[in-house]
């Protein structure tokens, strides 16, 4: 997966520089195959702008997408979906514990007054 995270980096110095050498060799490293030709990773620079996400995306539709997408999944998709995954997930938590409300308070401490037993409070002398 550290492949997956450095594909942000290496596509802004290939557009930077007018290159693919080092989304080339990304794209070999995570282990898709065949390799896409330097022609389509240029379009797909191009059309993701740079974003890692949407690159991985575009690359899967344009170059490993599958009759049976939806139904069944080759390696090649399974591998970039896996990334697409890796790279979202935290983004993803840390939003939704951001936008998700917080539980209520009172709720909270009367499942803890009902959860914790009684004790009776011995007199003291």
């Amino acid at each position: 997966m550290n492949a997956a995270l450095a594909i942000s980096d290496a596509l802004r110095d290939d557009m930077e520089q007018w290159t693919t050498r080092r989304t080339c060799r990304l794209v070999e490293v995570i282990g898709l195959r065949p390799r896409p030709s330097k022609k389509t990773l240029i379009k797909l620079m191009r059309m993701s702008r740079g974003n890692n996400l949407a690159f991985l995306w575009f690359l899967m539709e344009m170059c490993y997408k599958t009759e049976a997408h939806g139904r069944a999944y080759d390696v090649n998709e399974q591998i970039i979906m896996s990334a697409i995954f890796w790279l979202d997930l935290y983004p993803t938590l840390q939003e939704l514990d951001r936008v998700l409300p917080l539980p209520n308070d009172t709720q909270t401490d009367m499942a803890n007054v009902n959860a914790e037993p009684l004790s009776e409070a011995e007199p003291k002398a």
